[in-house]
C-alpha cells in the first residue's frame, strides 16, 4: 500500500517528468501484489494511453506483459487473449512475448490440455525463433503431441527439435522423447527413414545423430537384427559419450537375443547390470530376466526379475515391471506361494505403478463370475 501510494504521488506531483510512466507502472505492479488486479489494469491502461514517445520501450513492453497477466487472472480467455497478441505485435523481437506464450503453454500442459499446449509451444518456436525459449518450446510441443496421441506428429516434432540444435538437457530429453514416440509408432519403415536422415543431415550434432540412429536400431533389432547391428556397430565405432555408449551396448545384447546367441547375450547383459547404477543397468537386469525366460530357465528368470528392484531402487517403474513379470512366471511355474509373496511386495512397494494397477485389473477380471447360460441365450 505504501509503495503504491508513493508511486502514485510521484506521478501526480510531476506530470511532465519522464519517469511518470514508470511510476504509474510500478504503482500498478504494487496493486497486483495486493491481488487487486482490477485496479492494476486501470493503472496499466493509463500508461498505455500516454503518448507513444513519452514511454520507453522497456516500460511499455513490461506494461503490456503485466497487463495481459492481470487480465488473465481477472477475466476470461476471450478478454485476455488480445492482450497477449498486443504484446507480440508490438514487441515481436522482445523477451517478454515468448515468455508469456511459453507460460500459457505450460499452464495448458499442466492441466492436461495437450492440443492447446502444443499450439502455444509451437507458436513460441515458430514466431520467436531467436528466443532462448524456442528450442525448449519445440521440445515441449513435441511432448504435447505425444501425450495427445499424435505419434507420427510427435516423431517429426522431436526430430525437428534435434535438428534445430537442441543442447544439454533439452538434447537428452528430446532423444528420450524421440525414442518413446518411435517405439509407439513401431514402424520399421519409419525407423529406417530417420536412421537415414540422421546419417545425412548436415548440422545435426554427433550426439543427436547417434541417439536417433540407436532409437531406430531399437525398433529394427527384433525383426531386422542384421540391419540393426550395422547401425549399432557404426555408432560404437565413433565412441559416443555416455549414456549413448551404454545404450549401444544394451542394443548389442538385444541383437544377441534376437540371434538366440544366449551365452553372449547373458554375458553382455550381466556386465551392464553389474557395472552400472543407471537406467541402462536396470534395463539390462530386466532384459536378462526375460532372456532367461526365453531360454526356458524360468526359475532363474524369476530370481533375476525380482532383483531389479533391489539392485536399482531408483528406477521404480522398471522395478515394478520386473516384479510383474516375476509374478507371471511364478504362476506359470505353479509356484503360487512365491507368486503371492512377490505380488504382496509389488503392491506394498509400488502401489500406484502402472504394473500394480494392471495386475489388480487382471485379478478383478479373472474373478468376474461367468454369465448365466440363460443370460447368454437371451443376448442372442
Amino acid at each position: 500500500m505504501e509503495s503504491r501510494d508513493a508511486f502514485l504521488d510521484l506521478a501526480r506531483a510531476y506530470p511532465q517528468d519522464a519517469r511518470r510512466p514508470e511510476a504509474l507502472f510500478r504503482a500498478a505492479v504494487a496493486e497486483t501484489m495486493r491481488s487487486n488486479d482490477a485496479a492494476a489494469i486501470g493503472l496499466f491502461d493509463q500508461v498505455l494511453a500516454l503518448p507513444r514517445d513519452a514511454v520507453s520501450d522497456d516500460v511499455r513492453e513490461q506494461t503490456l506483459y503485466e497487463r495481459a497477466w492481470a487480465l488473465s487472472r481477472a477475466g476470461t480467455a476471450d478478454e485476455n487473449a488480445p492482450a497477449f497478441e498486443d504484446l507480440a505485435r508490438e514487441f515481436p523481437a522482445g523477451r517478454l512475448a515468448p515468455r508469456a506464450f511459453f507460460t500459457l503453454a505450460e499452464k495448458a500442459f499442466d492441466a492436461g490440455h495437450y492440443p492447446e499446449a502444443q499450439a502455444e509451444y509451437l507458436r513460441v518456436a515458430h514466431d520467436f525463433p531467436r528466443s532462448p525459449l524456442a528450442v525448449q518450446a519445440q521440445y515441449w510441443g513435441a511432448e504435447s503431441m505425444r501425450r495427445a496421441g499424435d505419434v507420427p506428429g510427435a516423431v517429426e516434432a522431436f526430430w525437428t527439435c534435434l535438428a534445430a540444435g537442441a543442447r544439454s538437457n533439452v538434447l537428452a530429453a528430446a532423444l528420450d522423447g524421440f525414442g518413446a514416440a518411435l517405439r509407439a509408432a513401431d514402424s520399421v519403415d519409419l525407423a529406417r527413414t530417420y536412421a537415414g536422415l540422421a546419417s545425412g543431415v548436415s548440422g545435426l550434432s554427433p550426439d543427436a545423430a547417434a541417439g536417433v540412429r540407436l532409437a531406430a536400431a531399437d525398433i529394427l533389432v527384433a525383426t531386422q537384427p542384421d540391419e540393426a547391428l550395422a547401425i549399432i556397430s557404426e555408432v560404437r565405432q565413433d565412441a559416443p559419450p555416455e549414456p549413448l555408449a551404454g545404450q549401444a551396448s544394451l542394443l548389442l545384447a538385444k541383437y544377441y537375443i534376437a540371434k538366440k546367441n544366449w551365452d553372449r547375450a547373458l554375458d553382455a547383459l550381466g556386465v551392464l547390470e553389474s557395472s552400472r547404477a543407471d537406467e541402462i543397468g536396470a534395463r539390462a537386469a530386466l532384459q536378462r530376466g526375460l532372456a532367461l525366460e526365453a531360454m526356458g530357465r524360468t526359475a532363474d528368470a524369476v530370481d533375476e526379475l525380482v532383483k531389479v528392484g533391489y539392485l536399482f531402487p531408483d528406477f521404480a517403474d522398471l522395478a515394478a515391471e520386473g516384479l510383474f513379470n516375476a509374478i507371471r512366471l511364478a504362476h506359470a511355474r505353479g509356484d503360487e506361494q512365491r507368486a503371492a509373496r512377490i505380488e504382496e511386495n509389488l503392491h506394498a512397494t509400488y502401489p500406484t505403478s502402472s504394473w500394480s494397477l494392471l495386475l489388480k485389473a487382471q485379478e478383478r477380471k479373472s474373478q468376474t463370475p461367468p454369465p448365466r447360460v440363460d443370460a447368454l441365450r437371451k443376448a442372442y
